[in-house]
């Protein structure tokens, strides 16, 4: 009997039998039908297994009949999709956006991933290396390590000299107080006054990102402005503009000049690597050219800080196929500190790879992502490639 005649069956007293009232999903059609109407009574229970076993079946229609072989059938489809929901628990939520355009043969990293970030918001004191946890929460931070502290002196070899206990020693001979005896800070005061041992941590860490960065991961981030305008110039009083030098990006298919700083030979490493991504497959030619940026005098977007763009030390390539947590975000907040959503990632690892073995660190590896932008911090990544 159709579905509509047993809906209309039910309209008889409560609690009689229908007669011939189909089952709408489960049973052999002799089994299909039994059916009580007993929706209008209130009854709870009836209503609980109604969704429980049969959530397509009309209102009155909701108890199933005593019939043991009946239950048996209908069971069974909900058993196997509880099974089934059980075991797909435990899968990592990574989701690929349908809208992006994949790249055949990038197998080194997905094209397109979002990806849930480990929730270390309830987290007791800091995540990891000092930073992590709660943004916006105070957190403890380890004193820079002396492998950090080498490669922040061997990073900027024309400018520092030595690290002489806490305080560092320039060329000149002059010193800069590593800690500024603050103590502890919160994200937000981490990221607009960092010191100088602030800068170096948390650690960036080369190579794919098996998990994506937790929140307050964002290595590279925090910038002392007076340590950058020091090695580089302050771009407001056109300190920098001096030093900028062309740079041929990508001469053989693109083949246009960008600006570079050649302070601290950030614009001859910019050129090797434009050499490189040159002979990447052609694959690979839609996140290149053309760039979407080096050198401009601005502050982060949002905030008041200075951008490392600012200092001639930074590139962004594929706008299009790149990922901002400013644009995902409902509420980037005061500063640019807001928690960032769900870590999203389109740039393929070859391209990643040939930046970092140069010494750019990418903000595709920060928590706050941004995988367009790539920049030259070789106190954080030493370069692994000659210069």
């Amino acid at each position: 009997m159709p579905l509509a005649t047993a809906a209309a069956g039910a309209e008889t007293a409560a609690g009689t039998q229908v007669a011939d009232a189909p089952h709408p999903r489960c049973g052999p059609p002799a089994l299909r039908r039994g059916w009580t109407d007993c929706a209008r009574r209130g009854d709870s229970e009836t209503k609980s297994q109604r969704h429980r076993f049969f959530p397509h079946a009309p209102s009155a229609l909701c108890r199933p009949p005593a019939d043991r072989q009946h239950r048996r059938w209908c069971r069974a489809p909900a058993l196997s999709a509880i099974v089934a929901i059980v075991l797909l628990a435990g899968a990592p939520p990574v989701i690929a956006d349908a809208s992006a355009t994949a790249v055949k043969g990038v197998d080194a990293a997905p094209l397109t991933e979002t990806v849930a970030s480990p929730d270390t918001s309830n987290a007791a004191g800091p995540a990891r290396d000092g930073v992590g946890g709660r943004d916006g929460a105070a957190r403890e931070r380890d004193a820079p390590s002396p492998a950090a502290l080498r490669a922040l002196v061997a990073g900027y070899p024309d400018h520092l000299q030595d690290i002489d206990g806490d305080t560092l020693v320039w060329r000149d001979g002059s010193r800069t107080r590593l800690d500024d005896g603050t103590g502890r800070k919160t994200y937000e005061a981490w990221l607009a006054r960092p010191d100088i041992a602030d800068t170096l941590s948390p650690p960036y860490r080369p190579g794919p990102i098996n998990t994506p960065p937790v929140q307050g991961d964002d290595p590279g981030r925090a910038r002392n402005t007076a340590f950058f305008d020091r090695v580089y110039g302050d771009c407001s009083k056109g300190g920098v503009a001096a030093h900028l030098v062309d740079v041929v990006w990508l001469p053989g298919k693109y083949g246009r000049k960008i600006k570079a700083t050649r302070i601290n030979g950030v614009a001859d490493r910019l050129s090797r690597i434009s050499r490189e991504l040159d002979a990447l497959p052609m694959r690979f030619d839609r996140y290149l050219f053309p760039p979407a940026g080096t050198y401009v005098c601005r502050a982060i977007a949002g905030t008041d800080r200075r951008s490392a763009h600012g200092y001639g030390i930074a590139i962004d390539i594929a706008t299009a196929d790149s990922d901002y947590w400013r644009w995902s975000s409902p509420a980037p907040g005061k500063n640019g500190n807001a928690i960032a959503p769900a870590w999203r990632n389109r740039i393929p690892h070859e391209i990643v790879a040939i930046f970092e073995k140069h010494g750019f660190i990418w903000g595709g590896k920060w928590h706050h992502f941004d995988t367009m932008h790539f920049e030259y911090r070789p106190e954080l990544l030493p370069p692994t490639a000659p210069r």
